[in-house]
């Protein structure tokens, strides 16, 4: 089975070989970098690589300049591929100035698509699944207090003990509510409601002095 990518590259980070690969007769070169570093190949080469993803020119620059710095053998074989030739036995201004020149002829063959970079894909980031939390059970309403009903009964009876019926009444409640009414055929009435406490009635079809509580 052929090769999807440049071995040495498995472990950002860490030193490469730093060498060239042939894969399926067509070469790939191999540059370090901060993030994993880069897989090199010709323009006209075959595709990207399964894992592998075409990044712009600029991106190798970096990687390109460490190489240099490091004196690493592939920049020389990547100035070669775009026409370059290697030189030996350099002072070291010449040889400064031969890496200056070997840094732009391969910045323009990144620019120009006659090097083309690609990067490994990152791995894939796993989504984040919240927890589902269970809905906090509602508190407990408070029981709303009814007061019981209560009822005030009132009869108005005369002197002969028997009730006189038809009068009107006016009944004077706890909370200063005031009802009114008419007694029954039998000097009856009954008022019913919420209140606790005592009532003061009156009779406005009698004098105060006509009638007396019992």
């Amino acid at each position: 089975m052929p090769e999807t990518g440049p071995r040495g590259l498995d472990h950002p980070g860490t030193a490469v070989a730093i060498t060239s690969t042939d894969i399926l007769g067509q070469r790939r070169w191999t540059l370090p970098g901060a993030a994993g570093g880069y897989l090199v190949a010709r323009a006209g080469d075959a595709p990207s690589p399964r894992g592998w993803s075409r990044v712009p020119g600029m991106f190798a620059r970096g990687a390109v300049e460490r190489a240099i710095s490091s004196d690493a053998p592939v920049v020389y074989e990547l100035h070669e591929v775009v026409g370059g030739t290697r030189r030996s036995g350099l002072s070291r201004t010449a040889r400064a100035e031969h890496h200056r020149e070997i840094a732009r002829r391969l910045d323009e063959a990144f620019r120009s698509g006659d090097l083309v970079a690609y990067r490994r894909h990152p791995p894939a980031a796993q989504p984040f699944i919240e927890e589902a939390r269970p809905e906090p059970e509602p508190a407990p309403e408070e029981p709303i207090r009814v007061e019981p009903e209560s009822y005030v009964t009132i009869q108005l009876v005369g002197e002969d003990g028997a009730g006189i019926p038809g009068m009107r009444y006016r009944l004077r409640l706890p909370d200063a509510t005031v009802r009114e009414g008419t007694l029954d055929g039998s000097g009856f009435a009954t008022v019913r409601g919420r209140f606790s406490g005592a009532c003061q009635v009156a009779f406005p079809e009698l004098d105060a002095e006509a009638w007396e509580p019992v």
